[in-house]
This record gives C-alpha cells, sequence and structure tokens, in this order.
C-alpha cells in the first residue's frame, strides 16, 4: 500500500523527503537483516560489500533508503533460486 502511496505522490509532486545525517552501512545492514528469515526460508546467502572509501555519515533520507533496498531485495529474493547469492556492493 505504502508503494502505491507513494508513487502517487511522486506523479503528484508531493513526495517529501527528510535528508538527516545518516549511516549508510547501517541501513543496508537493516535491510539484509529484515529479510534475514525469508533469505534462511529459501537458504540465500547475502553480503553487503562496503567501499572503504565511503564517508560515515551521509546526508539522505534513511526511510526512503530502506523502502528502496527492501524492495530491491523482496524482489531478488522472490524470483533467485534456492541456495542463491546476493551480493550489494556500495561505493
Amino acid at each position: 500500500m505504502n508503494n502505491v502511496l507513494d508513487a502517487a505522490k511522486l506523479k503528484s509532486d508531493k513526495m517529501e523527503i527528510a535528508p538527516v545525517e545518516t549511516d549508510f552501512v547501517r541501513v543496508v545492514e537493516k535491510a539484509l537483516t529484515i529479510n534475514s528469515e525469508s533469505l534462511k526460508e529459501k537458504e540465500i546467502f547475502a553480503k553487503a560489500w562496503i567501499s572503504q572509501e565511503l564517508p560515515e555519515l551521509i546526508w539522505l533520507d534513511p526511510s526512503r533508503l530502506l523502502q528502496i533496498l527492501m524492495n530491491l531485495m523482496s524482489n531478488v529474493i522472490k524470483f533467485i533460486s534456492k541456495e542463491g547469492k546476493i551480493d550489494v556492493y556500495v561505493s
């Protein structure tokens, strides 16, 4: 439902983004943690590869970033074969 509402907001230029200093790595790790049960069920190995050059804090909207990562991961989990592998590269 949230995705439908967000799509409507984007089309009407009413999407609000609340950037704050955010630990990007923690948001990526949170997305992996939230999906850990689905990953276990399908025996999928997931790993995040984070560039050491990435600043510790980045100005962004953490809830929007998490939403994007969750959407991507849920699609990958849905369509990847059992015992697959997911690599998330961040630089």
